[in-house]
Formats: C-alpha cells, sequence, structure tokens
C-alpha cells in the first residue's frame, strides 16, 4: 500500500480506535500522538494525516484503520495475511488474483488509501515461477495443484526471502511475476 502511515486521515482513524475504546483520555492522547510536531528540513509542522513513521503505536493503528479491510476479505472468503500497511492475498487463480486485488483497491479507496504501484505485484508461487522452498502438487485426477510447503522450516525461508526480495523490489523469484 502506498505510504499508508503517511496518509492515513486522523478522523476517521480516531473513529475507528473508538469503536474499541471509550475512554476519552485515550483517545485524546492518540490524537495528541497524531498530531504532534514533526521536523520537515529546519521547520516544524503539523501533520493533517498519517501516524509517525517508526512511531511505536503506529503498527497498531494502522491495524485497527485496516480491520475493515479484513473484514471485507474475510466475508469475500479471501486467503490474506495482513501486519500494519503490508498484505499478502492469495488465489488459485490468475484471474482470482485480479479480481481480489480489484477489491482490496476498492476498500482501500473507500478508506482514503491506495495500492503503491511499485510495490504490487502478482506472482506466480507454482514450480518454475514462486517462492524458494514451496512447491506445488497436483493430485492424480485433480484440476487444480495446491501448493505445499516443505515443513516449518521450509515455509519460514520461503517468506523471509519473498519478504527480502519484496523490500529490494524484486520478484519472489527473479524473472517469474506472473503479467
Amino acid at each position: 500500500m502506498a505510504v499508508s502511515f503517511d496518509t492515513i486521515p486522523h478522523e476517521p482513524l480516531i473513529d475507528a480506535v473508538a469503536e474499541r475504546v471509550a475512554d476519552g483520555r485515550v483517545l485524546r492522547l492518540i490524537l495528541l500522538f497524531l498530531e504532534a510536531l514533526i521536523q520537515d528540513g529546519y521547520r516544524l509542522v503539523r501533520p493533517r494525516a498519517g501516524t509517525p513513521q517508526g512511531g511505536v503505536i503506529s503498527p497498531l493503528l494502522a491495524n485497527i484503520y485496516l480491520a475493515r479491510l479484513d473484514r471485507v476479505l474475510d466475508a469475500e472468503s479471501v486467503s490474506y495475511v495482513r501486519y500494519a500497511d503490508d498484505v499478502r492475498l492469495a488465489s488459485r487463480t490468475s484471474v482470482g488474483a485480479r479480481q481480489v486485488l480489484t477489491r482490496t483497491a476498492e476498500v482501500l479507496e473507500e478508506l482514503g488509501l491506495r495500492l503503491n504501484p511499485q510495490k504490487t505485484k502478482l506472482v506466480n508461487i507454482y514450480p518454475g515461477g514462486g517462492l524458494p522452498g514451496v512447491s506445488a502438487h497436483q493430485a492424480e485426477g485433480a484440476s487444480e495443484r495446491v501448493p505445499h510447503a516443505g515443513g516449518r522450516r521450509a515455509l519460514s525461508r520461503a517468506g523471509a526471502a519473498a519478504h527480502a526480495a519484496d523490500r529490494r523490489g524484486e520478484p519472489a523469484r527473479p524473472g517469474d511475476p506472473t503479467q
């Protein structure tokens, strides 16, 4: 997602927190945290949106704000993993992947956020195009291949490798992004 820590609108964020937190003192403290002056070069500015990058509460606030995305993805039976402003969506088909990506973009737009085109990509996790240590198997007579990790350690290594590649802006396996 495109720099969501910097773009989360304050008022809807406080409203989302207020759904779970009734103590006005806590809400006021969070608002003070969001509106704290930040240094921009040689001047101090009061942010109008976003949570401070590197702030200890920023991932928690992002999780609270993006709970609506979670509810939509859950209601539509989408497989996903999300922490703060980082989300991984899964689909068995490329058509399904595109539909889920489109739906995710719609929900984010409703929240005042958008996908980051440089970080958003579709990858194939099947043999010859996927995550190291993860293979796909097709049962005899089955119409679809099912991903299978070679155990927890292999899945952990695969996730770490994919995350490292993502941070570098590379596909999980060089040369194999799905178009």
